[in-house]
């Protein structure tokens, strides 16, 4: 009985996880993500002349400087985008696939019972997809 358990929420974890890694997977950058990606959003190409993402952890901490003195004080948020972003599109959807998922995850551990994980968990779940996604 508790491997059959077991194997039932394992299963419903996985099929969650690669539902939300679908939905991920048809979300695509934007303007704002290929500045962030080629650190020229906001404070131009100072930092990256030729484009691309061929740039060194200094350029990026000197972008960071610039962006934080001209334009906003989100500095830690935008360094992680900026890394995940130079990884590609494949990668970032993955990680705000993670990201999505433990949030659900640990929401529903926290407010639920043990006996009731499951049920909630997909029904959290199911509340995430019933918001709309407008491009």
């Amino acid at each position: 009985m508790s491997k059959r358990k077991i194997n039932k929420k394992s299963l419903s974890m996985l099929i969650i996880f690669l539902s939300i890694i679908l939905l991920q997977s048809m979300i695509f950058m934007s303007f704002d993500d290929y500045g962030y990606a080629t650190i020229s959003y906001a404070v131009g190409n100072q930092f990256n002349p030729n484009g691309g993402v061929d740039y060194s952890f200094f350029d990026v901490l000197k972008f960071l400087k610039a962006t934080y003195m001209i334009w906003a004080g989100r500095i830690f948020d935008q360094f992680l985008l900026i890394e995940c972003l130079k990884n590609g599109e494949r990668f970032i959807q993955l990680i705000q696939t993670i990201v999505i998922f433990f949030t659900i995850f640990f929401t529903v551990k926290v407010f639920s019972k043990k006996e009731n994980f499951i049920r909630n968990f997909v029904l959290v779940t199911m509340m995430f997809f019933s918001i709309p996604i407008i491009i």
